[in-house]
């Protein structure tokens, strides 16, 4: 039995329902940033300490793109900055159906995004995310990364935990919301939240 098929059940539909991206609505390739230069060089500069600064914040957008380019360029790769932005922006697509989802829900019931993710990747998401859903949780805007306890707090936004249903595809994310008193369930597919919406009471429809 896989994590989407354990749904279990509640004695009530949920009254917030997040949204994990990665993974779920939305696909991350990093295939393409190979080709930039050496593994190393794209390692240091793609996911290492400024990536992880500009998950929580402490860079942004410009700043992300600059560190990122000054990384690449001392391991002896020339590249232009905006490059590297436009680089690192193709690395999340939404899936077919996942943006859909996303409004279909939030016509029905409150609803939340809440995703580890970096301004640069928000300026790509995020139109279909502003406006749309209740409440927007990026880590990046509230300076903590899940599982970060800090971030669940703040992406509740004033819910009780036990009326938030949060679907995330990694275990360590969702193991911390149910610590907190999330129902919370592994997802991996936009299929499989439709799923669990369904198994919870929650009629989507089709778009």
């Amino acid at each position: 039995m896989t994590p989407e098929t354990a749904l279990g059940g509640t004695p009530h539909p949920p009254r917030v329902v997040a949204f994990d991206l990665g993974g779920v609505l939305v696909d991350v390739d990093k295939t393409h940033l190979m080709a930039l230069g050496p593994t190393d060089a794209v390692d240091a500069a793609f996911f290492g300490p400024a990536h992880d600064a500009a998950t929580v914040g402490a860079l942004d957008a410009r700043g992300f793109a600059a560190a990122m380019g000054r990384a690449l360029r001392n391991r002896g790769v020339d590249v232009d900055d905006a490059v590297v932005r436009d680089e690192w922006a193709r690395v999340v697509a939404w899936r077919s159906g996942g943006a859909a989802l996303l409004s279909a829900c939030a016509g029905v019931v409150t609803t939340h995004v809440w995703s580890n993710t970096d301004p640069i990747h928000w300026s790509v998401l995020g139109p279909a995310i502003d406006g749309v859903v209740h409440h927007a949780a990026s880590s990046f805007r509230l300076r903590a990364a899940k599982p970060d306890p800090r971030f669940y707090a703040a992406a509740l936004a004033g819910h009780a935990p036990g009326d938030v249903l949060f679907v995330d595809d990694r275990a360590n994310n969702v193991a911390a919301a149910r610590a907190l008193g999330i129902d919370a369930v592994v997802v991996t597919s936009v299929q499989g939240a439709r799923e669990l919406l369904s198994a919870r009471g929650i009629a989507v429809a089709d778009r």
